[in-house]
C-alpha cells in the first residue's frame, strides 16, 4: 500500500563561482550515473523557470522608474470588493497590457520625460531560464546531485561515490573554491550503522555480566561468547553468497543474533557443567553432546524456517527498509553456521580452558587403568 522504498544519496557541490559549481555538478552526474546500483540521477539545477531581465541603460532612463512604469501596465490593480453568495471578492481592473510573450515586453510603450518609448529602445530584455530556487551553504551556493540507489546497494553506492569524491577533491579535479560532500540518506545510514555497532557491543557486555553472574565462572562465559563470532562469520558469508549489502535490516539482524546464537551454546555448556559433577570433563562434553544436540537443533531450524518467508519475499513488498531480505540473511546463515560449529568449537575450547584439569583427569584415569591391568 505504501510503495517501494526509494533510497537517496544526495552530493552537495560547493563553490564561489555559479559557472564552476555546474561544470562539477555535471561531472559528479556524469560519473555517478555509471554505478552499478544507481537507478537515477538528478540535480536541482532542473528545475529551473523561464525568466526575463530587463537592464535599463543608465544613460536613457532611470531603472527604478522603469519597473513601476511596467509593474502598473502588466500587474491587474483592485479597485475594490464585492460580495457574491455572502462572500467577500476583490474585484481586478484587468491589465493594461497583456504580456503574452518576449516580444510584447519589448514593444511596451513606457512614457518618459521625451515622450512614449519603446522599452526596447532604452533597456536590453533577455529571456533565460534560471533556477527557481536558490540554495545556500555556509554562506555560498552550492547545487544538490541526487541518485535514486537500490536499496540493496546503497552502502556500495556511498562507499564508490564517497571514494571518487575524496579522489576528486584531494586531486583538485574541480575549480578553485569548489568541493563536493557526500549528504543524504548514505550519511543517515553510515551513523545508524554506527549506532547499531555500540549497541551490539552493549548487547555482548550486557549477555556477558548475566552469564558471569548465573555461571559463576568466566571461562565459561568465554566459551559461550565464542559463538559470536562464528554467527558473524556465518551472517557474513550469507551476505557474500547472495550478493547483498550491509545495511540497516542486516545490522539489526546482526543485533538479533547476539541474544539467539548464544541460547544453544548456554544449553550445552550448562549440560556440560552440570555433568562434571559426576564425570570427567572430556565423558561430561561427549554426553552434553549427544544429549543436548536434538534440542540445539530444533530450536535453530524453528528460528531459520520461521525467516524463510522474510528471504523469498521481494523487495517491492516491503514498506520500510527495516524488515527486508538482508535481516533474514544474516539471521539464517548466521544461526546456521554457529549451530553446526557450536558444536564442535564450544566443547573444544572449553576443554582447552580447563586443559590443566582435562590434563590431571587423564593422567588418573591412566593410573587406574594401568593399575587394572597390573
Amino acid at each position: 500500500m505504501l510503495g517501494t522504498n526509494a533510497t537517496t544519496v544526495s552530493i552537495d557541490v560547493i563553490g564561489k563561482n555559479d559557472d564552476d559549481i555546474k561544470k562539477a555538478a555535471d561531472m559528479v552526474k556524469k560519473e555517478i550515473s555509471s554505478i552499478d546500483g544507481v537507478d537515477k540521477v538528478e540535480s536541482n539545477d532542473q528545475n529551473t523557470k523561464p525568466t526575463v531581465t530587463i537592464q535599463v541603460d543608465s544613460k536613457l532612463s532611470n531603472a527604478l522608474e522603469i519597473s513601476q512604469s511596467i509593474y502598473a501596465m502588466i500587474k491587474p490593480a483592485v479597485i475594490g470588493n464585492i460580495k457574491i453568495d455572502g462572500r467577500t471578492t476583490a474585484v481586478q481592473l484587468g491589465a493594461l497590457k497583456e504580456i503574452q510573450t518576449v516580444d510584447d515586453l519589448k514593444s511596451l510603450q513606457l512614457m518618459t520625460p521625451d515622450g512614449p518609448v519603446a522599452l526596447s529602445s532604452i533597456a536590453k530584455v533577455e529571456e533565460s531560464n534560471e533556477l527557481g530556487t536558490i540554495f545556500t551553504k555556509d554562506g555560498h551556493h552550492y547545487l544538490q546531485v541526487t541518485a535514486q540507489v537500490n536499496p540493496d546497494k546503497m552502502v556500495d553506492v556511498a562507499g564508490k561515490i564517497q571514494q571518487k569524491l575524496l579522489t576528486w577533491n584531494k586531486d583538485e579535479t574541480f575549480a578553485t573554491g569548489t568541493s563536493a560532500e557526500l549528504t543524504g540518506s548514505s550519511m543517515q545510514s553510515s551513523d545508524q550503522l554506527g549506532e547499531l555497532a555500540k549497541l551490539s557491543m552493549l548487547s555482548i557486555g550486557i549477555v556477558f555480566m548475566i552469564l558471569l553472574v548465573t555461571l559463576k565462572s568466566f571461562r565459561a562465559s568465554i566459551a559461550i561468547l565464542i559463538t559470536l563470532p562464528l554467527a558473524a562469520i556465518g551472517s557474513l558469508l550469507g551476505l557474500v553468497l547472495t550478493n547483498s549489502s550491509i545495511n540497516i535490516s542486516s545490522g539489526i539482524g546482526m543485533l538479533m543474533l547476539v541474544g539467539i546464537v548464544v541460547t544453544n551454546a548456554i544449553v550445552l555448556v550448562d549440560r556440560i557443567r552440570h555433568n562434571e559433577e559426576t564425570m570427567t570433563i572430556r565423558e561430561a562434553i561427549m554426553e552434553a553432546g549427544i544429549v543436548r544436540l536434538r534440542p540445539i537443533l530444533m530450536t535453530a531450524l524453528a528460528t531459520v524456517f520461521a525467516m524463510v518467508p522474510l528471504l523469498v519475499t521481494h523487495e517491492s513488498a516491503m514498506s520500510l527498509n527495516l524488515v527486508s531480505k538482508g535481516l533474514a540473511v544474516v539471521v539464517i546463515f548466521g544461526l546456521i553456521v554457529s549451530t553446526l560449529l557450536t558444536l564442535i568449537i564450544i566443547p573444544t575450547f572449553y576443554e582447552l580452558f580447563h586443559f590443566r584439569k582435562a590434563k590431571k583427569q587423564r593422567l588418573q584415569a591412566n593410573q587406574v587403568t594401568g593399575t587394572l591391568g597390573q
